[in-house]
């Protein structure tokens, strides 16, 4: 509102400048003219004189009228004091959930503990373990002596000793054959021994091979690219119900495969081969003479 009185009011004396500004001129004018003709036009140069003395003093008055309009700024009133707040206590206590008692957790579940360490491989006593198989050998028998004083017939000697199926078989000289069952487990200061393992025979194969039919352990390198290992005859592998046992052990850590392949037509655990891939990978075979399965 201020500033468009204060506009108004400047174009007022604008306007009245400008008018003056034009008087001005025409007072020159006639200024000249009455210098010439100064008796016939002295009535009227009074006349614009007195117009210009009026001018003057309307835009005096409307300077003042407009400065007088501008309103002089006052200090604010001060604000209404605040009312205090009317706290609902109750309402606030209402609010608040009563306490409920907790959900029973869940029975906590065991964690299954690491594997253990592989175990050492049992050192084997060859010399207590020939001891103990000759102990068990029977002893030569000497003859009766021969009537009439002659000397009895020779004693039956040891014609051969062989290993089978974990057994020692003995052929005497009189033909008879006597087999020894070797026990299970034989104890020998902190490591427990097999005796049976003791006798199987320990392959380093790095080459398509074909195993012969006897207990043993095979090691295989297939670093230099997939290898097929093949089982020997089931039927030569097994007798009175007792199987050799084939071990196959991929030792190396390449991508190769090592395939284990049947002698002919059998079945291996159901299937017509199986494979390792993996570096440590061992499995264990055994027969009933027909196929061949797997042994832990």
């Amino acid at each position: 509102m201020i500033e468009e009185l204060f506009t108004s009011a400047l174009e007022a004396i604008a306007k009245a400048k400008q008018r003056l500004d034009g008087l001005e001129e025409e007072l020159s004018s006639l200024t000249d003219e009455v210098n010439t003709f100064e008796g016939e036009y002295a009535k009227e140069v009074q006349l614009l004189q007195e117009q210009i003395n009026n001018q003057t003093l309307l835009i005096d008055r409307l300077v003042k009228e407009a400065i007088d309009k501008i309103p002089i700024p006052k200090d604010g009133e001060n604000g209404v004091d605040g009312k205090d707040a009317i706290v609902d206590y109750q309402y606030i206590l209402s609010q608040i959930p009563a306490p409920k008692d907790g959900i029973d957790g869940q029975d906590g579940k065991s964690i299954k503990g690491d594997k253990g360490d592989k175990g050492e491989d049992a050192i084997v006593d060859y010399e207590l373990l020939k001891e103990f198989i000759m102990s068990n050998l029977p002893k030569a028998v000497k003859g009766d002596k021969g009537a009439d004083g002659k000397d009895g017939s020779d004693g039956v000697g040891i014609e051969s000793v062989t290993e089978n199926l974990g057994d020692i078989v003995i052929k005497l000289t009189d033909g008879t054959i006597h087999r020894i069952k070797i026990p299970k487990f034989i104890s020998h200061g902190n490591n427990i021994i097999k005796p049976s393992d003791a006798t199987e025979l320990i392959y380093d194969v790095s080459t398509h091979s074909t195993l012969k039919p006897e207990s043993q352990v095979v090691l295989v390198n297939a670093i230099g690219g997939n290898i097929n290992i093949t089982l020997p005859e089931p039927s030569l592998c097994f007798n009175s119900n007792r199987s050799y046992r084939i071990a196959v052990n991929k030792i190396d850590s390449s991508t190769n495969t090592v395939t284990i392949l049947p002698f002919g037509s059998e079945l291996i655990c159901g299937d017509i081969n199986q494979q390792l891939l993996f570096q440590s990978e061992v499995l264990n075979f055994i027969t009933n003479g027909t196929h061949w399965y797997l042994n832990s």
